[in-house]
């Protein structure tokens, strides 16, 4: 074979392999590489976690009380006016669609959903669209109770094809596409943006896990969304990322897969994720290469502050703010409230093991301030609560048995928590000014 023959078949083979790889449906390792940064114009706002239990489902009998006790600061006794002062707030901010990031009752009673869908149908008539996705308490729920006097009994909760049927028109009937092994589903709200909402629930279990079929149909969406240079965002209930050192070992609230669900998006370059399901106003970030993913988490409606994010796109960046509902008669004392029912719960917590009051009074007090601190964001902007001392053998081994849950919040990694600017072009997040 002559010289100029072996040059020529190189040649070709170099061609045939440019454009395969042209061709290519997998992500692209370039360091400049745009994809999903070609945001349209938008504002939206966000909430998440308002657990609300419907009225007609308890007293203010024992039992309802006896329940309160683990709320851990929801303040659901007073879940109406809280959501009365959200639909006036939406219908003042006018956001071009609302995101609801999933345990939008209180254990999943089917009662409380069908209630709860009345408000958000007040806030659709506004002309305001809703895209709401489950989260650990709202399906096949095996506590889903009313209260009357000093018992409870069981209440009809809803199914998976339940809650699809109920939520219809808050998301899955615009869907152009749906995930058959999940509640998963996709949407584009405005022309050019893709909203993906996923479903991270597994039913009756507080964990999340995404299952190889949903991530397969997820690849799917990732890869229609760049060849067509759309924007892409995510919402879901469970964090993508550790929010407080710990969080990990929580294998029975945590998304037990985060990190597989992780490569995917990174792989694919998605910028931000919308959680919520830990109850506070946090933002975190993790950077593989020159790409840098936010898992932006919104605390709960439902307790102090009594939080919503809005949300700003376009073609430069995107900014995030914070917000806190003004609710008649409650914002005022929220933060006392709040206090109060997480104190409670501690204090008795404690008291099933022998803790004696004065060491219960001083780690409940520490514990509820760690609490709220991380609830409002930012803690290190905060007084920082000061360490129980002087407590008993007992006290001391309580409290040193419970620092995976209080420790890992005294801490807050960057960027802000409240508010945030990703600059689209460099591709970094810093605070507003």
């Amino acid at each position: 074979m002559s010289i100029m023959k072996i040059w020529l078949r190189l040649i070709m083979i170099i061609l045939a392999m440019a454009i395969i790889t042209g061709c290519s449906t997998g992500p692209s390792n370039s360091k400049y590489s745009t994809f999903f940064e070609n945001f349209p114009e938008t504002r939206f706002l966000i909430f998440s976690d308002p657990h609300f239990l419907s009225t007609g489902l308890y007293d203010q009998g024992i039992a309802f009380q006896n329940h309160l006790l683990y709320k851990k600061g929801n303040l659901t006794e007073y879940g109406p006016e809280i959501l009365d002062a959200l639909t006036n707030n939406i219908k003042e901010v006018n956001p071009e669609f609302v995101l609801v990031s999933g345990d939008l009752t209180n254990n999943g009673e089917e009662k409380s959903h069908l209630d709860f869908i009345e408000y958000l149908k007040a806030i659709e008539d506004s002309g305001v669209p809703i895209y709401v996705i489950p989260g650990n308490h709202d399906t096949e729920n095996p506590y889903s109770r009313q209260f009357t006097g000093n018992r409870s009994y069981p209440t009809p909760t809803v199914s998976r094809g339940e809650f699809l049927s109920l939520y219809d028109d808050f998301g899955y009937a615009e869907a152009f596409s749906r995930d058959k092994w999940s509640l998963s589903y996709a949407v584009e709200p405005i022309g050019g943006l893709i909203l993906i909402g996923l479903d991270s629930t597994v039913p009756g279990e507080g964990y999340g896990y995404i299952h190889r079929e949903t991530r397969d149909w997820l690849e799917s969406e990732l890869i229609k969304a760049r060849n067509a240079h759309q924007g892409v965002i995510l919402f879901m209930h469970h964090s993508l990322l550790e929010h407080f050192s710990g969080q990990d070992g929580d294998k029975e609230m945590r998304l037990r897969n985060r990190k597989e669900l992780l490569d995917l998006l990174l792989n694919y370059e998605v910028k931000i994720v919308f959680t919520g399901h830990y109850h506070a106003l946090d933002i975190v970030s993790e950077s593989k290469g020159a790409h840098k993913i936010y898992d932006i988490e919104t605390g709960c409606l439902l307790s102090w502050p009594f939080s919503y994010r809005t949300v700003s796109l376009n073609t430069e960046k995107i900014t995030v703010s914070s917000g806190s509902l003004d609710i008649p008669d409650i914002s005022a004392e929220g933060r006392e409230l709040s206090y109060n029912r997480i104190f409670r719960f501690a204090d008795s917590f404690l008291s099933r093991y022998g803790v004696r009051s004065d060491d219960r009074e001083k780690i409940a007090s520490y514990v509820s301030e760690v609490l709220l601190n991380h609830y409002e964001g930012d803690e290190e902007d905060h007084i920082q609560p000061k360490k129980p001392e002087h407590l008993s053998l007992l006290g001391r081994m309580a409290l040193f048995a419970g620092r995976n849950y209080y420790a890992g919040r005294l801490e807050d990694p960057e960027p802000d928590d409240l508010s945030l600017i990703i600059d689209l072009r460099g591709a970094t997040g810093s605070p507003q000014p």
